[in-house]
């Protein structure tokens, strides 16, 4: 498996199995969503697993735990 940061970021089209928080993330990416928030227990905890994932210095969101 590619790293997922790198993944999540790329522009060239790709064919990867990834859970499907996984790919909510990549659609937030390509969607241009600016601010995610999460906090410790939250339903959806693979959401900020991916986000955390990503470099801070390239991530295209402001990310908040």
């Amino acid at each position: 498996m590619k790293y997922m940061g790198e993944m999540l970021l790329t522009r060239t089209p790709f064919s990867e199995i990834v859970m499907g928080n996984t790919a909510l993330v990549r659609a937030m990416v390509e969607a241009g969503t600016r601010v995610v928030t999460s906090y410790p227990g939250s339903p959806t905890p693979e959401i900020a697993t991916a986000i955390q994932s990503i470099a801070p210095e390239k991530r295209p969101c402001y990310f908040e735990f």
